[in-house]
């Protein structure tokens, strides 16, 4: 596979203009993080950012979309598809995050099947869709930078969410 060379950073001033008051969930209790969540309509460039870094992190250990940015169709699409996003205010800078579809928003395809990763795996019975999708989330990417990934980090890595 051919891989395509991935997008430079996005400015810091103009990820932290989209992580703002509208869009912050929560504080960490140990690490001094801030948690996000974001989507395309709200926060563009951090959806970004996060696609530049999931592209990095999944090279990483050997897998990646090989494009310069790893945001799919779900991402900018699905008006149910969300992004929580782990923040470092100390170095201003995105540790992870996680996509997230709000199921109970999720819209449907002509053929009656949800509008949502898993539907690729799994067929849905419309009785099933009723009686859960209010209460659930489908979790997909899920991603940490690399440099979280290790020791030296201390307290960022090892209480990134708590």
């Amino acid at each position: 596979m051919i891989m395509e060379k991935i997008i430079d950073p996005i400015p810091v001033e103009l990820l932290k203009q989209e992580l703002n008051e509208k869009t912050f969930l929560r504080k960490t209790s140990k690490a001094g993080n801030e948690v996000y969540v974001v989507n395309y309509e709200n926060a563009p460039n951090v959806l970004r950012e996060v696609g530049r870094l999931r592209e990095i992190t999944f090279r990483s250990v050997g897998s990646g979309s090989g494009t310069a940015c790893d945001i799919d169709h779900f991402d900018i699409e699905d008006k149910a598809c969300y992004q929580l996003v782990l923040w470092n205010p100390d170095a201003d800078e995105i540790i992870g995050g996680y996509r997230f579809t709000r199921l109970k928003e999720a819209s449907y395809r002509e053929d009656g099947q949800p509008y949502i990763n898993s539907a690729k795996l799994f067929k849905f019975t419309p009785e099933f869709c009723e009686r859960y999708f209010p209460h659930a989330l489908e979790m997909a990417r899920a991603w940490v930078q690399p440099k979280y990934q290790s020791r030296e980090m201390g307290l960022k890595s090892l209480f990134a969410l708590d």
